[in-house]
């Protein structure tokens, strides 16, 4: 009787022990997922923030006027390019022409390939603080490989 008296508390703690382990683990696991979750929306809360400061600045940069008297001065081509590398697409820049106009102003037509929201933003807001500088054609083709990105053809004008 002895023999089994003790047969039968070493089946109990062993229950008890695997008991307490799963309880461990499963409590271990529920916090793991918790945080990592809770590390995910705090990156995108603080991306969140960084969006919504640079929106405030460019629409009080907008409001205020501050944009308007800017021109461009140096050719419309290098201006193109040093733009879309402040902006950080010079590399998918696929076409950069000279367009000939008859009324003497300077025209280039522009093709940008794989560009997502945040970037076409940038480089449009880069272009369009100009007061020489207009926007004639723009079309934007969204891509069948990603359809978070999309290929832009614009043709700019450099007035006098």
């Amino acid at each position: 009787m002895n023999i089994k008296l003790d047969q039968a508390q070493k089946e109990k703690a062993l229950i008890w022990f695997v008991a307490l382990f799963a309880v461990f683990f499963l409590f271990y696991w529920t916090h793991m997922f918790f945080a990592s979750r809770e590390n995910s929306y705090l990156q995108r809360q603080k991306s969140y923030t960084e969006q919504i400061g640079k929106t405030a600045e460019l629409i009080s940069e907008i409001s205020s006027g501050a944009n308007s008297t800017k021109r461009v001065e140096s050719g419309l081509l290098s201006f193109i390019q040093n733009t879309a590398a402040r902006a950080g697409i010079a590399g998918r820049i696929l076409d950069l022409k000279p367009v000939s106009n008859a009324s003497g102003a300077e025209v280039v037509s522009l093709r940008i390939q794989a560009l997502n929201l945040n970037e076409l933003n940038s480089f449009l807001g880069l272009v369009e603080g100009y007061q020489n500088l207009t926007i004639k054609n723009f079309s934007l083709k969204k891509r069948f490989d990603d359809p978070t990105l999309a290929d832009i053809n614009l043709e700019l004008v450099k007035n006098r």
